[in-house]
C-alpha cells in the first residue's frame, strides 16, 4: 500500500480519479501531492470529509452538472469539515447533501478559519440542529461562485447559510432558495436564507428567493453587536424575491421579510430587486438601530401584515431604534439614494417608515431620500408613501408619487406623515397625485405633533385630502396634538409650486388650540386653486385667496397665484444591469399630449410612471405636440461581465499601516484586465492602477489618519463599458498608533485565529499553546510588509520549538523565524509552497527562561534580536506582504506579551 500510494503521488499537479488508486475520496485528500486535482466519476459518495492545513488540491465533480456527483453524509454529520485551509483548496461541480452537522452546526460544510474557494456547487437537503443548515463559516474568508444553497434547514440560525464570528466570505452569483431557519421549536430562527453574525461578507449577483425565517431576515439577517467591530455586508446586482419573515405565537412583530438588519452593522444594497416579501414590519427591508443604504435599487410589493396586533409598519423599508437601557444605542439609519419604492403595502406608512426611540428618546431615526422614487404605495391608515416618528427626515429631488391612504374613516398623509417631534428638510422634491380618504387630511404631507417642516423649492401638484369645506389640506395639513417635542410645529415651506391639489384647501392648519397653533410660516411660493380655496384654519375660517392668504401676519407673505409651468422627467435607479428595470417618471401640469421615444409611446396624463428596460445605455426623450421638452439617461452595466469583488485589506479596516497597502480581490468572470480607483471620496474617483491583469496592485503614497476607499473596474472587449464592483474602505492609523499590542491580561485570546493540531487557553496573563504536532494562532492585527513584530516568551521542557511567523498568508506563503530546541535560530519561508531558506546562528534559551524575540524586516532583509541584542541577519527575498502568527511544533510555549507595528512611512 506504500508503494502504491508514493507511486499515485510522485508529481504535484496530477489528476487523480476517484474510483481509482485510492479508494475512497478521503484517502485520495490525503495522499495528493499539493496542486493535484482529484476527478470524482459520476456517482453517490457516502463520505464524509475531513480537510486540514495540509490539504492544498482541487476537489472536482461536474461543474456542468453538480447533481451528477453526490456527497451524502446519511445524516452522520456534516458532509465536509475544513479547519484551517488556505485558498489553494478548491471545491468545485459537487452536490452536498444529507449532512446534519456537528454538535449542531454546519449540516453541508462546517468551514472555521479558512479560505476555501467552492465553485458551482449545491448544498441541498441539509440540516443543522442549531445554526447553518447549508453551511456553517466561523472566522472564514474564501470564495463561493455560482454555488446552489437548496431547501436547508436550521433549528435556530441560518437556513442556508451562517457566516459567524468575523467571516469575511465573498459570494458571487450564488442562490439561495427554500431554506428556512426556526424549525427547531423555539422562539429564535432567523436569516432564513443567510444569517451574518459579527461578519462582513459580500454578495455579488446572487438571489435570496422564497426563504423563511422565524422573527427576522426571510431572506437576509445581518446582526452586530456594540462590544465588536462594526460587521459591513456589501449587497450587490441581487435580486431578494418572495421571502417571509414570521412571527412566532409566544412572540412580537417579525422584522424584515427581505432583510433585517441590526446593531452596529453597516448594509449596502447597490442595483438590487427587492420584491415581493412579506414581514409585519419592514416587509422589504428592516433596520433596527443599524444604518441600511439602498443605491440604485428597486423595492416592490413588498407587504408589512398586521398580525393579532402586532406590526403593519413600512411596507416595502422599514427602521426602528428603541433603547430600554443604558447605554444609548445607535439610531436606525436608512439611506435611499437614486432607488425606486413602489406598489408596497401597510397598515402605516405603505413605502418607508422611521421610527426613533419612543420610550427614551434617546436617539432618532435618520431616513435620508435622495434622488428616488416612491410611487403607488398603500396605507390603511396613514402614510401612503412615508412616515417619520421620533425621526429625521431628509429629502432632495425626490419623487412622492401616486401614493395612497385607503378610503374610510379619517386617514392622514397620502404622501408622508411627519409625526411624533419629527423634522422633516424637504428640498427640490415633488409630491404629486398623492391622495387620503374622502374623511382624510393631508394629501400631500401632513405634520403632527411638534418637530418641525422646512420644505423648499419644491411642488405640490394634483395631490387629494378631504373634500369637506372644514377639512382638506390637499397640498399640507399641520395639526394640533401635543407631542414629544413641546410647542406647536415649527418652520417654512418657501420657494415652492403648489397648484390644484383637489377641491378642498391647498394649505388646512388647525388652530382651536393656541397653545399648539402651527407656527410654519409659507413665503414667496406660486399657490393656485381653480377651487378658490387656498388656507383654511380651523375654528378661524379661510383664505380663498393668494392676496388674503398673505394677509396673515405672521403666517403668510409674497406669495402669488401663478399658474404652475415646469416638466419633470427622470429615470430612477439610472443605473442597472442588463434586463434590469428602470422606472421613467414625468410630472407636466396641464395635460399635455406627451409622447415618449425609443418605443415607450404615450404618456398619459399631466403625471404617472412607465417601466422601461433598455438593453443598452439609452437616452429618453418627452416630448410635446413633437416638440423634445426633457432628457433622462438610463446606464446600463454589461451583464456578460462580473464585478470584481475586493478581498483585502478587509472592508472598514481601521488599523491599516500608512505608506502603502496591498489591494487585492477575486477576480471577475469575463474580465481581461482591471483598472483600480482609490481617494478619500465617497466614490472614489482617482485612477491609481490601470490595465492590471493579475488581481492585486500596490498602491503607495497613503496618508497617515485617513480613510481611504476604493474599487476595482472590470474591463472586458465583449463590453463597451467597465463593471464596478462594491466599494470597500479602510482607515490608516497614526505613524505612532499602528501598534498592535497584546498583553492577553484579560483572559481572552479568541480573536486570535488558531491553525493547525493543539490546544490554546489562557491562563494568569499568559497565552499557553500546546503543539500536538504544528500549531499556531495568528495575531488579530494588520498585515505588514515592512515592520516589527516582539514576542515575549517562554519556552517549556522538552523539543521547546517556537515559531514566528511573517507575511502569513496560508501554508504556502509565510516567512518564519524558528528558534529550535531552545539553542539553534534559523530563518526560513515558503513561497507558493516552494521552501526558502536564510540564515542560522545559535543562541541557548534555558527552560521556563523568559525573552523577548524582535523580528524586524524591510524589504528582503529580516533582523532578529533577542531581549534587544541581534541575533542574525539575513535576506529572505519572495515574502509578500501578511500577517504575524505564533507558533510550536510538538512542544509548549507561553506567550506573555505580542506586539506588532508597520515601520513608519513604509
Amino acid at each position: 500500500m506504500l508503494f502504491l500510494v508514493a507511486s499515485v503521488a510522485s508529481a504535484a499537479g496530477d489528476t487523480i480519479t476517484v474510483p481509482g488508486p485510492y479508494p475512497t475520496i478521503q484517502a485520495a485528500l490525503d495522499g495528493a501531492p499539493a496542486g493535484s486535482v482529484i476527478q470524482l466519476s459520476p456517482g453517490v459518495y457516502h463520505e464524509r470529509l475531513l480537510i486540514g492545513p495540509q490539504h492544498a488540491v482541487t476537489l472536482r465533480g461536474d461543474p456542468d452538472d453538480p447533481s451528477s456527483v453526490v456527497l451524502d453524509a446519511s445524516g452522520g454529520g456534516d458532509v465536509i469539515r475544513m479547519i484551517d485551509v488556505g485558498s489553494d483548496m478548491v471545491v468545485e461541480g459537487l452536490t452536498l447533501t444529507g449532512g446534519t452537522g456537528n454538535s449542531g452546526y454546519g449540516g453541508g460544510l462546517f468551514m472555521a478559519t479558512s479560505h476555501a474557494v467552492f465553485r458551482r456547487c449545491v448544498f441541498r437537503g441539509n440540516v443543522a440542529a442549531n445554526d447553518g443548515g447549508g453551511a456553517c463559516l466561523l472566522d472564514s474568508g474564501g470564495l463561493f461562485q455560482e454555488c446552489v444553497f437548496e431547501n436547508n434547514t436550521a433549528g435556530v440560525y441560518g437556513g442556508g447559510v451562517m457566516a459567524n464570528d468575523g467571516t469575511t466570505t465573498a459570494f458571487d452569483g450564488c442562490t439561495f432558495v427554500g431554506n428556512r431557519a426556526g424549525t427547531g421549536g423555539g422562539p429564535l430562527g432567523s436569516g432564513g436564507g443567510v444569517h451574518v453574525n459579527d461578519s462582513s461578507p459580500t454578495f455579488v449577483g446572487c438571489t435570496f428567493q422564497g426563504n423563511s425565517g422565524k422573527t427576522s431576515g426571510g431572506g437576509i439577517l445581518v446582526l452586530g453587536h456594540f462590544d465588536v467591530p462594526e460587521s459591513v455586508v456589501s449587497i450587490e446586482n441581487c435580486t431578494i424575491a418572495d421571502n417571509v419573515a414570521f412571527r412566532d405565537p409566544s412572540g412580537a412583530s417579525a422584522d424584515g421579510g427581505g432583510l433585517h438588519v441590526e446593531d452596529n452593522a453597516q448594509v449596502t444594497l447597490r442595483r438590487c430587486v427587492v420584491r415581493g416579501n412579506v414581514a409585519n414590519n419592514g416587509g422589504g427591508v428592516h433596520s433596527y438601530r443599524a444604518t441600511l443604504e439602498l443605491r440604485d435599487s428597486l423595492v416592490e410589493g413588498n407587504e408589512a401584515r398586521l398580525e393579532a396586533g402586532f406590526g403593519g409598519y413600512g411596507g416595502g423599508v422599514a427602521g426602528q431604534s428603541v433603547n430600554v437601557a443604558p447605554p444609548t444605542r445607535q439610531p436606525a439609519t436608512i439611506r435611499l439614494t437614486r432607488t425606486v419604492v413602489r406598489d408596497n403595502t401597510a397598515t402605516i406608512a405603505g413605502g418607508a417608515f422611521m421610527q426613533g426611540d419612543f420610550l427614551s428618546g434617546a436617539t432618532r431615526g435618520v431616513l435620508e431620500v435622495t434622488d428616488s422614487l416612491i410611487a403607488r404605495n398603500t396605507a390603511t391608515v396613514q402614510g401612503g408613501g412615508l412616515k417619520v416618528d421620533h425621526a429625521d427626515l431628509t429629502m432632495q429631488r425626490g419623487q412622492v408619487l401616486l401614493n395612497r391612504v385607503l378610503d374610510g374613516g379619517l386617514t392622514f398623509g397620502g404622501g408622508l406623515v411627519s409625526a411624533a417631534g419629527s423634522v422633516s428638510h424637504i428640498e427640490n422634491s415633488t409630491f404629486a397625485g398623492n391622495r387620503t380618504g374622502p374623511d382624510g387630511i393631508g394629501g400631500g404631507i401632513y405634520a403632527d405633533q411638534g418637530g418641525r417642516l422646512e420644505v423648499t423649492g419644491s411642488r405640490f401638484v394634483g395631490n387629494e385630502g378631504s373634500s369637506s369645506a372644514t377639512l382638506g389640506g390637499g397640498a399640507i395639513a399641520i395639526g394640533q396634538s401635543a407631542g414629544p417635542v413641546p410647542g406647536p410645529i415649527a418652520g417654512a415651506v418657501t420657494d415652492s409650486v403648489i397648484a390644484d391639489n383637489g377641491s378642498s384647501h391647498e394649505i388646512f392648519e388647525f388652530d382651536c388650540d393656541p397653545s399648539y397653533w402651527s407656527a410654519v410660516e409659507y413665503r414667496n411660493n406660486d399657490i393656485h386653486s381653480d377651487a378658490g380655496r387656498v388656507y383654511y384654519r380651523n375654528c378661524s375660517g379661510g383664505s380663498a385667496t393668494v392676496a388674503a392668504f398673505n394677509g396673515l401676519s405672521g403666517k403668510a407673505g409674497g406669495n402669488s397665484s401663478t399658474r404652475p409651468s415646469f416638466v419633470e422627467f427622470t429615470s430612477t435607479p439610472s443605473s442597472i444591469v442588463t434586463g434590469g428595470t428602470s422606472v421613467l417618471t414625468w410630472i407636466v401640469p396641464g395635460g399635455f399630449a406627451l409622447d415618449v421615444d425609443h418605443g415607450v409611446g404615450e404618456a398619459m396624463g399631466a403625471f404617472g410612471l412607465v417601466d422601461v428596460t433598455p438593453p443598452e445605455t439609452t437616452t429618453y426623450t418627452l416630448s410635446a405636440s413633437d416638440d423634445p421638452i426633457a432628457t433622462t439617461a438610463v446606464e446600463v452595466v454589461c451583464a456578460s461581465l462580473g464585478g470584481p469583488i475586493p478581498r483585502s485589506p478587509v472592508n472598514r479596516n481601521a488599523r491599516q499601516a500608512p505608506g502603502h497597502v496591498t489591494l487585492e480581490w477575486f477576480a471577475a468572470v469575463g474580465a481581461s484586465t482591471y483598472d483600480v480607483y482609490l481617494d478619500a471620496g465617497t466614490e472614489p474617483a482617482t485612477l491609481v492602477a490601470q490595465g492590471v491583469t493579475t488581481t492585486s496592485t500596490v498602491v503607495t503614497g497613503l496618508s497617515p489618519t485617513t480613510t481611504y476607499r476604493w474599487r476595482v473596474m472590470a474591463n472586458s472587449p465583449a463590453c463597451g463599458e467597465p463593471v464596478a464592483g462594491p466599494i470597500f474602505e479602510f482607515t490608516t492609523c497614526a505613524n505612532d498608533e499602528c501598534a498592535f499590542v497584546d498583553t492577553f491580561d484579560d483572559g481572552d485570546a479568541s480573536d486570535w485565529s488558531p491553525f493547525g493540531r493543539g490546544t490554546s487557553r489562557v491562563e494568569s496573563g499568559l497565552l499557553q499553546m500546546k503543539a500536538r504536532k504544528r500549531f499556531g494562532m495568528v495575531a488579530p492585527a494588520q498585515a505588514i510588509g515592512d515592520g516589527v513584530a516582539e514576542v515575549r516568551a517562554a519556552l517549556g521542557r522538552g523539543h521547546r520549538n517556537l515559531s514566528i511567523f511573517f507575511g502569513w498568508r496560508d501554508d504556502r506563503n509565510y516567512g518564519e523565524l524558528v528558534v529550535s530546541g531552545g539553542r539553534r535560530w534559523k530563518l526560513r519561508g515558503r513561497v507558493n509552497g516552494k521552501l526558502v531558506r536564510g540564515a542560522s546562528a545559535r543562541q541557548k534559551v534555558a527552560p521556563g527562561t523568559s525573552f523577548v524575540v524582535g523580528l524586524a524586516r524591510s524589504g528582503t532583509t529580516i533582523t532578529v534580536t533577542r531581549d534587544g541584542m541581534t541575533v542574525l541577519t539575513s535576506d529572505l527575498p519572495g515574502v509578500g506582504e501578511g500577517a504575524v502568527a505564533i507558533g510550536s511544533a510538538f512542544s509548549v510555549v507561553a506567550i506573555d506579551e505580542v506586539r506588532v507595528a508597520a515601520t513608519p512611512g513604509s
